[in-house]
């Protein structure tokens, strides 16, 4: 009988040990540090519900497409004692991480996610809360009532003059936290539409005087609802100042788009100028009560500082841009000219 020596049962045991540790090393790393998450371009956004345990966490990581394997992710937050520390709200997944990375997203209460949020020119509170549910995960409705905040209202000295924010929700590519609350959004935006009208020699002075603010606002929100030309702007704002100076309404299809409870169309018919609102300046005379979106810098100063001319008319040219006239008659000639260009096209 074979008698196995005591150093070789030794090299044996060393062996095995070596084996095992190198085993338990490789379940190790595939468990923490093999990618759990492929990664994706536009970014995976979930929201983690105050309350929610662990495997109400996976399941909500695994319905959006997050973790490959669920098993692997449940065993190393188990490892890392960390079940108990997923913070509940809004994260974003974009890069590919593994499964420390996704737990230490999870758990840490200084980790911030940012993300860039831009607001276009032009846009209404009802078309941007739509971007606020889909990027920010703010419900639509919970920001239209967050727009009727007092406070913010009082701050500009609107008080009782309107009652939305409509026109003050300043356009611009912001920084913000995933995590954002919106009346936190709504003061960022109202911030910085002070900022921007402070910072301008031009819009400094009608901050401090409530009522020409609100007309500045509203005839610059027209303005940019009228064209996307810079260099238009300060004569299509001259245009509606002359005609304000002689008592004529502004007919200014926008304000008639913003009225329409449907929204706005393609093409405006004749009955829908007949619409009965305060916004619809084919009926009544002066500014409508209130901005109808949110303008540019370019819109405001265009507003402040109109272009001196004899303009009352304008009709779009077709190219771009638009054709102004002084009186009915070359304005009904332009109109004429811009048909004839369209039924060439």
């Amino acid at each position: 009988m074979l008698r196995i020596s005591q150093s070789y049962r030794m090299q044996i045991f060393s062996g095995l040990g070596l084996i095992i540790i190198l085993l338990l090393l490789i379940s190790f790393s595939r468990i923490f540090f093999v990618n759990n998450f492929k990664g994706s371009e536009e970014g995976i956004k979930i929201r983690i519900n105050q309350g929610d345990n662990l495997e109400e966490v996976i399941s909500a990581l695994n319905e959006a497409g997050i973790l490959e394997n669920t098993l692997t992710f449940k065993i190393a937050v188990k490892l890392s004692n960390k079940d108990e520390s997923i913070l509940p709200g809004k994260y974003i997944f974009k890069k590919p991480l593994n499964n420390s990375q996704i737990i230490q997203i999870l758990t840490d209460p200084t980790f911030v996610q940012m993300i860039n949020f831009r607001i276009p020119e032009g846009i209404t509170i009802k078309k941007l809360s739509n971007m606020v549910e889909s990027k920010l995960g703010i419900s639509s409705k919970e920001f239209i009532i967050a727009c009727s905040d007092t406070t913010l209202i009082n701050e500009l000295g609107l008080r009782g003059k309107v009652k939305t924010l409509e026109g003050f929700l300043f356009p611009d590519t912001y920084r913000i936290s995933l995590n954002i609350s919106s009346r936190d959004l709504i003061k960022l935006l109202v911030d910085n539409f002070k900022n921007k009208l402070n910072t301008s020699l031009e819009t400094r002075p009608i901050l401090n005087e409530p009522e020409k603010l609100l007309d500045i606002v509203t005839m610059a929100s027209i303005i940019e609802a009228e064209t996307y030309i810079k260099d238009e702007m300060p004569t299509i704002a001259g245009v509606y100042y002359n005609r304000i100076k002689k008592h004529m309404r502004l007919e200014a299809d926008p304000t008639v788009q913003y009225s329409l409870p449907d929204g706005p169309k393609s093409r405006l018919l004749y009955e829908d100028l007949k619409i009965d609102s305060p916004y619809n300046t084919y009926r009544n005379f002066g500014l409508p009560p209130g901005p109808i979106n949110s303008p540019g810098m370019d819109a405001i100063i265009a507003a402040v500082n109109p272009q001196k001319h004899d303009f009352l008319f304008f009709v779009t040219s077709g190219d771009g841009g638009h054709t102004f006239s002084e009186n009915y008659e070359k304005h009904l000639e332009a109109v004429k000219q811009y048909r004839k260009k369209i039924n060439q096209n």
